[in-house]
């Protein structure tokens, strides 16, 4: 999961202290129960939502790299986990 707390802290702007592994659990949490609910991943948008509603530095850092492609893949973890 720490792959996954690195692409979300690159992919949503959080600062380097975040997520805290604390943070991180109630995230995976949070995205597991919307994939049991909804059926399939979060949309981009309401990942940030999830990410915004436990980490208050969401988009207040910057950075260089673009990670969507691994941060999906991470999600489609989370959904395959998810459905054990």
């Amino acid at each position: 999961m720490d792959d996954l707390g690195h692409y979300l802290r690159i992919r949503f702007g959080l600062a380097p202290g975040e997520p805290t592994a604390q943070q991180l659990q109630l995230i995976t949490q949070e995205i597991t129960q919307f994939i049991l609910r909804e059926s399939r991943e979060p949309s981009d948008g309401e990942l940030g939502a999830i990410v915004a509603s436990f980490c208050p530095t969401t988009g207040r850092w910057k950075y260089g790299a673009d990670v969507n492609l691994e941060l999906r893949r991470q999600l489609a973890l989370l959904r395959a986990q998810a459905k054990k």
